[in-house]
């Protein structure tokens, strides 16, 4: 349940971080360590590029929920403003704040028990952030977000850490 905002000046290694907590990169010290059925979901912006151009959102959520029904999909999918044809363009068409939001979309249907968000808001219109900002406020499990936009920090998480010189420490300081 707990609730980390990740905070540091561009290139202190916060995305080294989440990478390492991912799984994507080996510690350089030490071991990380999960609980035998714990889940990670994880978004990064690299993340946009695994979309399939040619494939819709109906496609790639098919591909993650292959026994559900297509009005399932379809109604999941709308909460994510993918209602209708938009649901059926390729994901070549789709603008990189929709990329983003189609990731995300397909990362909380897992409904992992940690989500890893490094910068989650870049390319989010100011209703989707609304609507991430929400969702995240709702998520009852375990969350660690890197991001530069403080209303979104503000709103979901419980503690900060911050990385510098090399090292990881809590921050008590306000955003402010």
């Amino acid at each position: 349940g707990a609730r980390i905002g990740v905070l540091g000046a561009n290139g202190a290694g916060k995305t080294t971080l989440m990478r390492t907590l991912a799984g994507d990169l080996a510690p350089l010290r030490g071991d990380v360590v999960r609980g035998q059925h714990s889940s990670i979901g994880y978004f990064a912006q690299h993340q946009l590029d695994l979309l399939r151009d040619e494939a819709s959102a109906l496609a790639h959520i098919r591909l993650r929920a292959p026994k559900a029904t297509e009005q399932i999909h379809r109604d999941y999918l709308g909460g994510w403003g993918f209602a209708g044809d938009m649901a059926l363009r390729p994901s070549a068409s789709l603008s990189g704040g929709e990329k983003a939001r189609l990731v995300l979309a397909l990362i909380a249907w897992e409904q992992p028990a940690a989500l890893l968000l490094d910068e989650p808001t870049n390319h989010l219109d100011i209703e989707m952030r609304h609507a991430l900002t929400v969702a995240l406020q709702e998520y009852e499990g375990a969350m660690v977000i890197v991001s530069h936009d403080r209303d979104l920090l503000g709103r979901c998480v419980d503690e900060f850490w911050l990385v510098a010189a090399g090292r990881i420490e809590p921050y008590d300081d306000d955003l402010e």
